[in-house]
């Protein structure tokens, strides 16, 4: 058992490290003291139960446990009947959606989500930006070099994974959303132990790998940055909308193995945690920068969506001038998460294209008025249209088809041979 996972795990964590004790120090006089206890206790958690189902894999022929997930995905519990009882036990504690989800209030919270694919487009890539403020929550992808050379291929992966989670129904089981939200869960589960085995990693200094708290300020992200960028082009949202929309997210993270105390459940309470975890996190590093450049410069790849004789004479120079163009486009989003100044130290764009929200309000707001007489269909209808539309964008652009899965991470050993280390 190690220093983090002892059940003083929170004593242990803080006093490692003299600034990270100061910090929280402060943040409790700054901040609700038990949104601070919950945002250190989160840095050593980790998901219990999708580690425990992969020992029972570990037990397994190979590749037999992931087979035995997949035909309980695809076809329910009674397809591994003749599963050990444990394995049966774990997969179905991780394939039963909370009993507090609202699937009709979730579907709510879709159609608001989708309303604008733009501001999808450019509110997801701030969601990164904000998470990778701190050096402490960008560690594991740093040292996973596929995240840190492929930021477009991360980006696609990411939008794929949220086109189906972020969906209509998606809570449902059997279901395209559930499914990939459950193939996460387990890919997370799988990053955190191949990091633990490499022996590069020190849970002491850093805290559990794939923890709590990056996990929960990562949901929030996807959660808050759609939201404020809805309400920046000008979409009037309700209380009931922001509601739908905190509910949507609440049950995504739920399924991705965050615990209750840890979900969105308002805008107010996410803001709260986002700011109190904040308090206590490190300080934009090396490492933040590093990531912030592989999305500012490889974070879309547009090429493919010309003949191939100009994707290779200039496919490199389109690559970076439109994740640019992106990024910067995304700055007065990126803004509502983190200083002006925050955001020129990371290198994210200041530009003219900065400006095209302002631009972009009026037709927001003189679309919003059509949407109202319902001559463009229900707000249901409206955000299916934008949500295939955004997956069509990624086809044309030749787009990763498909989230990340578990092959594509690096194994223990490929980790430990990474010439970059922390």
């Amino acid at each position: 058992m190690t220093k983090c996972e002892q059940s003083d795990r929170d004593r242990w964590f803080i006093l490692a490290d003299p600034r990270r004790a100061e910090r929280a120090r402060a943040a409790r006089l700054l901040h609700p003291p038990h949104l601070v206890d919950l945002a250190v206790g989160g840095l050593c958690e980790h998901d219990e139960l999708a580690s425990a189902l992969l020992d029972e894999f570990d037990r397994l022929p190979a590749t037999h446990g992931r087979h035995l997930l997949e035909a309980a995905l695809d076809d329910g519990l009674d397809a591994i009947a003749d599963a050990p009882s444990r394995v049966r036990e774990l997969v179905a504690e991780l394939i039963t959606p909370p009993s507090w989800v609202d699937q009709d209030l979730f579907d709510r919270g879709a159609a608001m989500w989708w309303r604008i694919s733009m501001v999808n487009s450019v509110a997801m890539l701030a969601a990164l930006v904000s998470a990778y403020q701190y050096g402490d929550l960008v560690k594991p992808l740093v040292m996973n070099g596929r995240f840190r050379q492929m930021g477009a291929r991360r980006f696609e992966e990411t939008a794929r994974w949220t086109i189906a989670a972020a969906a209509p129904g998606a809570m449902l089981p059997r279901s395209e959303g559930f499914r990939e939200t459950v193939r996460l869960r387990m890919l997370h589960a799988t990053i955190g132990r191949n990091f633990a085995a490499s022996g590069r990693w020190n849970e002491l200094a850093w805290g559990a790998p794939v923890n709590m708290t990056a996990a929960s300020l990562t949901n929030i992200g996807f959660f808050l940055a759609p939201l404020r960028g809805l309400q920046l082009a000008g979409v009037p949202l309700s209380d009931d909308d922001c509601h739908a929309m905190a509910h949507q997210w609440s049950a995504i993270g739920s399924m991705l193995g965050l615990p209750d105390r840890l979900l969105p459940d308002s805008v107010e309470w996410a803001d709260e945690f986002r700011l109190a975890a904040f308090a206590v996190l490190d300080e934009p590093d090396d490492s933040s920068r590093e990531m912030v450049a592989s999305l500012r410069e490889n974070v879309i790849s547009p090429a493919a969506a010309f003949p191939e004789f100009i994707e290779i004479r200039a496919g490199a120079s389109m690559r970076r001038v439109s994740s640019r163009a992106l990024m910067a486009m995304s700055r007065p989003f990126i803004e509502q998460h983190v200083s002006r100044e925050t955001a020129d130290l990371l290198g994210v764009p200041n530009g003219p294209l900065t400006h095209w929200i302002k631009l972009a309000r009026p037709f927001v707001k003189m679309r919003e008025a059509v949407r109202r007489t319902g001559l463009l269909g229900s707000d249901l209808e409206i955000g299916e249209r934008q949500r295939r539309a955004f997956g069509r964008r990624l086809d044309l652009m030749g787009a990763a088809h498909r989230p990340a899965r578990v092959d594509d991470m690096p194994t223990p050993a490929q980790l430990r041979a990474d010439p970059q280390s922390l």
